[in-house]
């Protein structure tokens, strides 16, 4: 018998869209301290994935991954990754917006 795995709650949407934020403003300027970007990364990292994408080199996990390494790379390296920083954030909120809405009071609230 196989288990199916959650949907995310409002909370973990919560986290991945305060991540796809931070994202799209570190794209828009690379040279920016990325701390936020980091902590959101970290944070979103533990959040719940659309089961769909609960696969290895989802968009999902390789947005948190670049979030958590953008504050450490080399400068030239930051405007090189930019363009893809921009394009997971993409890529993770049309995952979510395509998501079916979940209606269940007992866990939403």
């Amino acid at each position: 018998m196989s288990r199916r795995l959650p949907e995310p709650s409002t909370e973990d949407l919560a986290k991945w869209g305060r991540l796809t934020r931070a994202a799209r403003e570190q794209a828009a300027a690379p040279m920016a301290w990325a701390g936020d970007l980091g902590k959101r990364a970290k944070v979103a990292g533990r959040a719940q994935i659309p089961p769909a994408y609960c696969v290895k080199g989802s968009p999902f996990q390789r947005l948190v991954e670049l979030g958590k390494v953008f504050a450490g790379l080399h400068p030239d390296q930051r405007v090189e990754k930019a363009a893809e920083l921009l394009r997971l954030a993409d890529e993770v909120e049309q995952a979510l917006a395509s998501r079916p809405a979940r209606k269940r009071a007992d866990l939403d609230g």
